[in-house]
C-alpha cells in the first residue's frame, strides 16, 4: 500500500490523506483499495457487499438519477446484471466502477472510463442527496486526478455532464479550475436517456465537457482556460438552449 500525506500530493489537493494499492496487473490497472483522508473508501463494485450496492441502487432518492445516465433499480436481479457487466468491463481495462463508502455507508458510485490506449481517462460520480455539498466529491476527485496522472501516467484527465446539472457542473468547475484545466465544447450525445419519467423520449443532450492535461497537472498552476479559439471561459453561455 502506497500511503501519502498532504504534503506528498498535488499542492491543490484539498486531501490531507491518500492510500491506495499501488499492485498493477492487466486485468486490473487501478487500485482495488483507495482510501481518502479516513472516512472515505473506494471499493471496485463486485468487491462491495452486494445486498448493500443493492439497496444503495434501490434505495437512493431519484432526484440523484435525473441527469444521469444509471437508473434506480427495481429488483436485485438488476443490479445482479449490472455488477457482472461492470467487473468485466474492470477486468477488460475498459471501465473501473467504484462503490464509495463513507463512514462505513454506502453513499454512491464513482468511476474511470478508460480511453481505448489506456492513456486518458474520464470520471463520473453520483452521491446519495444527503452528501451533497460536503466536499466528498471533491476529495474523489482530488484522488482520482492524482491517480490518474501519478500512477497511470496518463495524458489527459476529462469530466462532463449534461447542461441540465447546474450543481454538477459548479462542483466540475471547482476542480478543474484547482488542476487549471480547460472547457472544450458541448458535445452532443444521442440515444441517452436522462428523465425516466420520459423514456419514450430520446433526445440529443448537450454535455460540457472539461479536461486537465499532464501540462496542466503539473503546472501546479490554477484556473479554467477554454480550447474554443477567442473565447474566454468567462464568457461560456450555460444557460443557452438545453437541447442541440
Amino acid at each position: 500500500m502506497i500511503n501519502l500525506k498532504h504534503n506528498d500530493l498535488h499542492p491543490n489537493s484539498i486531501i490531507s490523506e491518500l492510500t491506495y494499492d499501488n499492485t498493477s496487473k492487466t486485468t486490473s490497472i487501478t487500485p482495488e483499495r483507495i482510501f481518502i483522508d479516513s472516512k472515505i473508501e473506494l471499493i471496485p463494485i463486485f468487491n462491495a457487499n452486494f445486498t448493500d450496492v443493492s439497496k444503495l441502487f434501490r434505495q437512493t432518492n431519484k432526484e440523484v438519477f435525473k441527469h444521469y445516465g444509471t437508473t434506480k433499480h427495481k429488483l436485485p436481479s438488476d443490479t445482479k446484471n449490472y455488477v457482472e457487466m461492470k467487473e468485466k468491463l474492470w477486468h477488460d481495462a475498459d471501465w473501473f466502477e467504484y462503490i464509495i463508502k463513507y463512514n462505513n455507508s454506502f453513499i454512491g458510485k464513482t468511476y474511470l472510463n478508460a480511453g481505448g490506449r489506456l492513456d486518458s481517462f474520464e470520471r463520473g460520480i453520483w452521491l446519495q442527496k444527503e452528501y451533497w455539498g460536503n466536499k466528498i466529491s471533491q476529495k474523489i476527485a482530488d484522488a482520482l486526478i492524482y491517480i490518474t496522472f501519478e500512477e497511470l501516467d496518463a495524458s489527459y484527465f476529462t469530466v462532463g455532464c449534461v447542461i441540465q446539472n447546474v450543481k454538477s457542473r459548479k462542483s466540475i468547475e471547482k476542480y478543474i479550475h484547482r488542476y487549471n484545466g480547460s472547457f472544450y465544447g458541448f458535445v452532443p450525445r444521442t440515444d441517452v436517456i436522462y428523465h425516466e419519467d420520459n423514456e419514450d423520449i430520446k433526445s440529443v443532450v448537450k454535455h460540457p465537457e472539461w479536461i486537465i492535461t499532464h501540462t496542466d497537472y503539473y503546472s501546479n498552476n490554477t484556473g479554467i482556460s477554454t480550447t474554443i479559439p477567442n473565447m474566454d471561459y468567462k464568457d461560456i453561455d450555460f444557460d443557452g438552449n438545453n437541447y442541440i
